[in-house]
C-alpha cells in the first residue's frame, strides 16, 4: 500500500483526542461514568460490560514531572512522574473527566503513586498475581476481577451479565485483531 492509498484511511484518526473529549463530555452529561486506567492489565471488557467508559491516563510528556517530584522521589521512572504530575496539576483532560480510577499492582513506584492518587479521586487497586500459570494465580485473578466488578457497580456502573461480558470480549478481541493487522501494514511499509 502506498502513502497515497494509506492517507484517506488515516483521515478519520486525525484529531482523535478532540473527538474523544467531546464524546466523553456527552457521555458524562447523560449520567455515564468514566474510569481512568493506567495499565494494559485493566480488563476493559469488564468496564464496558458494566457500562463504564475506560480512558488511558499514562503520562508521556516531561512538563508535569517537576510538579510530581515535589511528592515522589526523583528516582522514580519518568512514566510514573509524568502520570502523577498530570493528575496533580489537572492538566490531562482525560484525568479531569475520570469519575474514579482503577490501577494495578505492576510495580512499587506505581503503588506509591496510586496511594497519592487515591487522595484526589476514588481509586480501586487491582492486585495482580505474581505468576500467571498456576491454578492459584487464576483463582487470585478471578477474585480481583470480581472485586473490580463490585467497585465499578458501587461507582455508578451496572453489574455485568454473562451476555454483556461475552459480547465485550468478542468485540475487544476483534479490535485487537484489527489493530494487529494495521500494525503489520505499518511495519511492512518500513
Amino acid at each position: 500500500m502506498t502513502s497515497l492509498e494509506l492517507e484517506p484511511l488515516l483521515t478519520p484518526f486525525r484529531n482523535c483526542s478532540e473527538h474523544a473529549i467531546a464524546d466523553l463530555e456527552a457521555w458524562q452529561s447523560q449520567g455515564g461514568k468514566i474510569c481512568g486506567i493506567y495499565c494494559v492489565y485493566a480488563p476493559i471488557e469488564l468496564f464496558l460490560a458494566c457500562d463504564v467508559v475506560p480512558v488511558g491516563l499514562c503520562g508521556k510528556k516531561q512538563a508535569p514531572i517537576k510538579d510530581a517530584e515535589q511528592h515522589l522521589p526523583a528516582s522514580f521512572c519518568a512514566l510514573i512522574k509524568s502520570s502523577y504530575g498530570y493528575a496533580l496539576t489537572d492538566t490531562c483532560p482525560f484525568f479531569s473527566f475520570s469519575d474514579f480510577l482503577v490501577a494495578e499492582t505492576t510495580c512499587d513506584g506505581k503503588k506509591k503513586m496510586y496511594e497519592l492518587l487515591g487522595r484526589i479521586k476514588p481509586l480501586h487497586l487491582m492486585h495482580l498475581p505474581s505468576r500467571q500459570t498456576s491454578e492459584a494465580a487464576r483463582s487470585y485473578w478471578l477474585s480481583a476481577f470480581n472485586n473490580l466488578e463490585q467497585f465499578l457497580s458501587s461507582q455508578g456502573g451496572t453489574s455485568a451479565t454473562h451476555e454483556t461480558l461475552a459480547r465485550q470480549i468478542r468485540q475487544q478481541n476483534q479490535i485487537r485483531k484489527e489493530l494487529s493487522e494495521v500494525a503489520k501494514l505499518v511495519t511492512d511499509r518500513r
